[in-house]
């Protein structure tokens, strides 16, 4: 917001400056706590449905481990980004992740607080794309709603990779916002 002339349109994408940050965090810690490294790209497939991720289905979860994972030359499969081993990390060291919690929870009440002045300060037309099973819940895109009555609030039958599990809705609807929102 502090070059608004830059920006004609702005769609966010299940992420408020309201969300809980611990809700959907704690799941995908929980998720990312365990082994670093597995003997498949099924095994971690299988994984990730026990821990309800993965978009509902094999086929999205086996689309969202195929986009994220590697094999390494010993065969195994890893992450390919750097939080998953983080995530690890910090599961081993519970006073370490008690530490990064509570930086976490102060850090959040500041980017609540100064996210809404951002978001009160966008003068372009703005839209919130939410997974309704996403870390953006109905409360969240009711917050953003009153806060901006303006917006456009969408809500599409995802998770939270709204990009990873329905692309052509997506897609789909940011053409129809665009057009919408060009002025």
């Amino acid at each position: 917001a502090s070059v608004p002339e830059l920006v004609t349109q702005l769609i966010m994408i299940d992420i408020t400056p309201g969300i809980d940050p611990n809700a959907g965090a704690a799941q995908i810690r929980a998720f990312f706590a365990g082994p670093t490294d597995w003997a498949s790209r099924d095994e971690l497939v299988d994984r990730a449905l026990a821990f309800g991720l993965g978009g509902g289905t094999r086929e999205k979860a086996e689309r969202g481990v195929y986009l994220n994972s590697r094999v390494r030359e010993d065969g195994r499969v890893e992450w390919k980004h750097h939080f998953a081993h983080l995530a690890s990390a910090l599961a081993a060291a519970p006073e370490l992740a008690a530490q990064v919690d509570a930086q976490q929870d102060a850090l959040s009440e500041i980017l609540s607080a100064t996210g809404w002045n951002d978001i009160a300060a966008v003068t372009a037309p703005l839209s919130l794309i939410r997974g309704e099973q996403g870390f953006v819940t109905s409360e969240d895109a009711a917050e953003f709603a009153r806060r901006r009555p303006d917006a456009v609030v969408v809500t599409l039958p995802t998770g939270h990779n709204v990009q990873e599990e329905a692309p052509l809705a997506l897609a789909q609807t940011i053409m129809e916002l665009r057009g919408a929102g060009q002025r």
